[in-house]
């Protein structure tokens, strides 16, 4: 029986799981350029071939300048690949070039690439560009989810606007967000930890965590441990490192550094 798209699609993507580029390779020298080009999903599939199992980066730009060449109507999640593409090998502006490209054809992006340009936006700390994302997501009207929140706390918080971080979360606190998840906390503990002076209140927003009933996980543990350092709150970083044990978070090489530091 031959293969249809979907199958071939389902098929690449387990060659990404495996990272078996030369199957991927393989299947990828059996298409013709119609059968990409008439498929979205194939082409998606291609660009996360190339950029998530070794492939390189200029393979999955060569897969996306084909499609970008020979069709009109390129969907969001090949955009979405490709500029994931480049924000995994730190090539952020031209990710944000990418995106400008992707509006500038029509297509909207969704709450998985806004938060991935948004931390692209971070990475080279363009605070102006982080506050033209939200303005776009608020005039879209764009529900912001944990993935979005977080994307925009990381992305205020490292151009150094952690007032803009703040207003984030306080705005999912106040409005009782069922979104306000243990990702998005950790997010804000973090960014108050590496904020010179934030380490107190890092700590009084774990408190509140707790108090909210959200469990920390291992991240959270990473995240506010250096805190009790920066202020010497020696008897808090040996509640924190029992309230690991107790709750059963396996001690790793970096939460051994953390407890270590602290």
């Amino acid at each position: 029986m031959a293969p249809d798209h979907i199958t071939i699609s389902a098929v690449l993507n387990a060659c990404v799981e495996i990272g078996d580029l030369a199957r991927g390779k393989q299947i990828h020298a059996q298409l013709t350029p119609n059968d990409i080009h008439s498929n979205e999903f194939l082409g998606t599939a291609l660009i996360n071939l190339y950029s998530k199992s070794g492939g390189g980066l200029d393979q999955a730009v060569a897969v996306f300048d084909d499609l970008r060449r020979d069709s009109t109507d390129i969907g969001g999640s090949v955009w979405g690949a490709i500029i994931k593409a480049h924000t995994k090998e730190s090539q952020s502006e031209k990710a944000l070039s990418l995106f400008d490209d992707m509006l500038a054809a029509g297509v909207k992006p969704d709450q998985m690439l806004l938060s991935t340009v948004l931390s692209a936006c971070g990475d080279i700390g363009d605070f102006a560009r982080a506050q033209q994302l939200h303005s776009l997501i608020n005039e879209n009207r764009v529900p912001i989810n944990s993935f979005l929140a977080t994307g925009l706390i990381a992305a205020y918080s490292k151009c150094g606007a952690l007032d803009h971080a703040m207003g984030v979360f306080n705005d999912m606190y106040s409005s009782g967000s069922p979104e306000l998840g243990i990702s998005v906390w950790n997010a804000i503990i973090g960014a108050h930890t590496k904020y010179p002076g934030g380490s107190e209140t890092a700590l009084s927003l774990f408190d509140n965590m707790l108090t909210s009933g959200v469990p920390p996980n291992r991240v959270t543990f990473l995240a506010v441990l250096p805190a009790c350092g920066n202020i010497s709150a020696r008897t808090c970083g040996k509640e924190l490192h029992a309230l690991l044990d107790r709750i059963g978070i396996r001690l790793d090489d970096f939460l051994a550094a953390a407890l270590i530091d602290m």
